[in-house]
């Protein structure tokens, strides 16, 4: 009796989710505080302190705010796929078609430091040849587009308050827990605390293998979503030892010298502000709610990253800035913490320089 009751769950599941994912709900909303245009500034200015001081420490130019340390940065293909629903063709998958875009994978914090030091992990896709105005004030006819994800399917923060508590407590991780809780209260404090440990406590071997979540919504269209990508075979194991401060690049380097590298990108639909909050991005969107419809493939093809091509590649692709908001309306980042990395992210790229956005050759 228990087995069939499971089973006509389970059913029950399925078909609710093969529902939501055949006509998504266009009833999502944002909330905009009446305080951004003066916070948001301030903000800015923290991320900027944080990013003389680490280069002062460090001896070194201004790095990024965050995701410093890059293990590689290439040319790849962005694939999307054919006969998609008529909901999942919006914006750059309104057709099938191949872009050629960069890939930069990377650890999270604002600092260099050893591989095997907890961390989130980056993924970030920049499409090129991309038609349409563009969202980012003096960058309206760049031919770029990009996509943002951490190895995490949230983030310890709720909203760019949150974030900007955490920012403040990076330079000092022993008075961290201080600050997020005067900034916070004691009880948000340890929410995040747990959050961030849990995040990063696990012990990564290879970012062939990893999933990468946008971890906050974007437009589809008339829609929400979040998008992430998942490695299409996980199963082969680590190459390279667990061991060296850039082991992460190694690894990668040593497997994709030996074959092509694929990622799914799916893409996860609203359903409500209970289930799909767009608004707190410490919610996960779980699967079984918001069902993922597969809409496009990356492709990173074979080669070896120790030839002076790569080199210069790798060298040109981290010198890019990466943002949400180099994007086409039909793919408008929404809520609080992602209209807060339009001024953060901008304001970083500006106080540490950044290469003029790429075009396809």
């Amino acid at each position: 009796m228990r087995r069939l009751t499971t089973l006509l769950t389970a059913s029950a599941l399925i078909a609710t989710g093969m529902a939501q994912a055949a006509s998504p709900t266009t009833a999502w909303k944002e909330v905009v505080r009446p305080d951004e245009a003066q916070v948001f500034p301030k903000f800015v200015e923290i991320i900027n302190y944080n990013q003389g001081e680490q280069a002062r420490r460090a001896g070194s130019a201004p790095a990024r705010g965050f995701h410093a340390k890059h293990h590689t940065a290439l040319t790849a293909e962005f694939r999307v796929l054919p006969d998609l629903p008529d909901h999942a063709r919006q914006g750059v998958f309104k057709e099938a078609r191949s872009y050629p875009c960069w890939v930069r994978l990377s650890n999270g914090v604002g600092v260099v430091q050893g591989d095997r030091k907890p961390d989130v992990r980056g993924l970030a896709i920049k499409l090129m040849d991309v038609p349409g105005a563009k969202l980012l004030p003096g960058e309206e006819s760049a031919t770029t587009q990009d996509f943002l994800m951490t190895n995490s399917p949230t983030t310890p923060a709720r909203d760019g308050v949150q974030f900007m508590a955490f920012a403040e407590g990076s330079l000092d991780l022993l008075k961290m827990p201080v600050i997020l809780a005067k900034r916070l209260g004691a009880k948000e404090a340890l929410r995040m605390l747990t959050a961030l440990a849990r995040n990063t406590a696990r012990p990564i071997r290879s970012m062939a293998i990893e999933t990468f979540w946008s971890g906050a919504a974007v437009k589809y269209g008339p829609y929400a979503v979040r998008y992430f990508v998942k490695p299409a075979d996980a199963s082969r194991p680590p190459l390279s030892s667990f061991g060296s401060t850039d082991y992460l690049r190694a690894e990668f380097a040593d497997r994709l010298g030996k074959m092509d590298l694929r990622w799914d990108f799916f893409v996860q639909f609203y359903v409500d502000e209970t289930k799909t909050p767009v608004e707190d991005t410490s919610i996960e969107w779980k699967e079984e709610l918001a069902p993922p419809v597969k809409v496009a493939e990356l492709i990173v093809r074979q080669r070896d990253l120790e030839t002076q091509a790569a080199i210069q590649a790798d060298a040109a692709g981290n010198g890019f800035a990466y943002t949400p908001w180099h994007a086409v309306e039909e793919h408008r980042p929404l809520g609080h913490l992602q209209r807060l990395r339009k001024a953060v992210y901008a304001g970083s790229a500006r106080y540490r320089g950044r290469t003029a956005e790429p075009v396809a050759r």
